[in-house]
């Protein structure tokens, strides 16, 4: 009487099977409510017999509200795994071993493995030899609820390394990490270009200023030689007695005079031979007493007594940013002093510029911020650091700024 009729049939052969005390599981059916209701419920039997009768009791349980549940749980994993399926970022998931159980169509044409493939591999197979270890820390953290993010090298199926960029969940659903990628070969690889280009840009800025102040120190410095030469002849000839004469004589030579000397500076600010006739150490002294009698600015040189030899590009690289540090302080800090340290540690060639003034704007003190705002000066110097493998770390404060470059270690 309550049986659906798509259920009729199934409640009739069970109820046979119980009137012939056969044993049944319990079964799962639609009945009719007496509002007309259709619901899911599950019923078991009992067969027994009393005073030569048999009796059924019977078990209901409605199942309405668990099959809706269930309906919407299977909607929203419809719903998920379509998203993952079709995600373009390569997306994994992997259990506390670090084995894969799943992988999306996008992860799979970034390895060059197939699904099937990769859920018979483990964090690590698509590692390059000298990564392992690390691959295994990021699996352990997982394990331990430790998310992380950063680059990374993977090694496609066809041999060929990637550089990726990765975020991971941890615990998804408990002991089930996720594992997202995006491939950023591309981005690397305009990076190495464009470091590249700003090498050279450098690099002939530097060959630029060398042919400058080569031909003002050869042509311009001697022109006026000549040119001082020529006056000191007319300064002693019979007319250059006549006060009209004498007078703008005299300052001529001391006009003459004093742009021999702003020729010859300008000369070795563009371009020290000294770094290439005696080595970097000398060339940071004379460019440090210089830089003090033309700005006033107490500069403190604290070098080692001798360095092995460097090539003439990192001297350069290295004389290049002192000189901009120096006059970064002397256009915006104010200081009254600044310091120039230089220390061969285990790790490298360590430099430091210090000044004492008022330091960066507060805006700018975050060291990120003050890469991609700066202008060219830093990025300059950056860029040359670089170029030879180090790292470049400015901090300000109010007290002062500090310049810090690292160099690791070279080889002659």
């Amino acid at each position: 009487d309550f049986s659906h009729p798509d259920s009729l049939e199934a409640a009739r052969k069970r109820f046979e099977d119980l009137a012939m005390e056969k044993t049944a599981p319990p079964m799962e059916v639609k009945w009719i409510t007496l509002d007309g209701r259709t619901i899911d419920v599950e019923t078991a039997g009992v067969p027994a017999r009393k005073n030569k009768r048999l009796l059924l009791q019977g078990f209901i349980r409605d199942l309405t509200e668990r099959k809706k549940a269930a309906a919407k749980l299977e909607e929203t994993a419809q719903r998920m795994q379509a998203l993952f399926d079709r995600s373009l970022d390569p997306t994994l998931f992997f259990d506390d071993t670090g084995r894969y159980v799943d992988a999306n169509p996008a992860a799979s044409a970034l390895l060059g493995y197939a699904r099937e493939e990769i859920v018979t591999m483990s964090m690590g197979d698509f590692t390059p030899l000298e990564k392992k270890a690390a691959a295994i820390a990021i699996r352990d953290d997982l394990a331990s609820s430790r998310s992380r993010q950063g680059e990374f090298a993977i090694v496609r199926k066809s041999g060929e390394v990637r550089d990726i960029e990765y975020a991971t969940v941890a615990n998804v659903v408990p002991g089930l990490h996720c594992l997202f990628m995006r491939d950023i070969s591309a981005r690397k690889a305009a990076e190495v270009s464009v470091r590249q280009l700003s090498a050279r840009l450098l690099q002939s800025q530097d060959e630029e200023r060398r042919r400058i102040a080569r031909q003002l120190h050869d042509t311009t410095a001697q022109n006026l030689v000549a040119l001082r030469m020529n006056l000191a002849l007319i300064a002693r000839s019979p007319a250059a007695s006549d006060a009209a004469i004498s007078e703008p004589l005299e300052e001529s030579v001391a006009l003459t005079e004093l742009s021999i000397a702003e020729i010859r500076t300008l000369s070795y600010v563009l371009h020290p031979p000294m770094i290439e006739e005696a080595g970097l150490l000398p060339a940071l002294r004379w460019y440090a007493q210089g830089f003090e009698e033309r700005s006033g600015i107490k500069v403190t040189v604290d070098l080692p007594e001798q360095l092995e030899p460097l090539p003439i590009e990192l001297a350069t690289t290295l004389f290049r940013i002192v000189q901009e540090a120096l006059s970064n302080a002397q256009r915006h800090s104010g200081s009254a002093n600044a310091a120039i340290r230089i220390e061969q540690q285990s790790a490298g060639l360590h430099l430091e510029i210090e000044d004492t003034g008022r330091g960066m704007p507060q805006s700018l003190r975050q060291e990120d911020t003050l890469l991609l705002a700066s202008g060219v000066g830093i990025a300059g110097m950056r860029e040359r650091v670089l170029e030879h493998g180090g790292e470049l770390h400015i901090q300000s404060r109010d007290s002062g700024t500090v310049v810090s470059v690292t160099i690791p270690l070279f080889e002659n």
